[in-house]
């Protein structure tokens, strides 16, 4: 009953997924500070990393699960460059991820509607914003 905003999540999932190109993006990347405070107050963000530490003595290792980010530079940095190079992009992914491709990966919605994201975004940026504008640009007539 707290929650007044709501997102249709089947226009939702069309939209993003018609949006291929991360220029379609790049609003919200310009207003983005990449500082991956959404993804940390996320309650479904479970990115990570494994990293290899070693000992003082040089003679050991350990390797260590830290918490990551998909809006983290090197999140999807693989072998000879970066797949995800540009803000747009990392926040493209974000957005397809956990709208529209997650449903289809788990069985439900990545989002749970808690509005922390938001919340702690310090640009401003609303995810519900966003998607919703994508959602009014794949209408007939709406922008392109």
């Amino acid at each position: 009953k707290a929650m007044v905003r709501s997102l249709p999540r089947a226009a939702a999932q069309q939209a993003l997924l018609a949006a291929r190109e991360a220029d379609d993006f790049e609003d919200v990347a310009a207003r983005c500070l990449a500082c991956q405070s959404c993804t940390s107050v996320c309650p479904t963000c479970f990115c990570l990393t494994v990293e290899d530490e070693p000992s003082l003595d040089g003679q050991s290792s350990t390797r260590v699960r830290r918490r990551d980010s998909c809006f983290s530079p090197d999140f999807s940095y693989m072998h000879g460059g970066n797949v995800r190079g540009s803000r747009a992009a990392r926040y493209r992914h974000f957005m397809r991820h956990t709208l529209a491709t997650w449903s289809s990966q788990w069985g439900r919605d990545g989002c749970v509607g808690c509005g922390r994201g938001a919340t702690w975004c310090p640009a401003g940026s609303d995810f519900v914003a966003e998607a919703t504008r994508h959602i009014e640009a794949a209408q007939p007539g709406g922008e392109t």
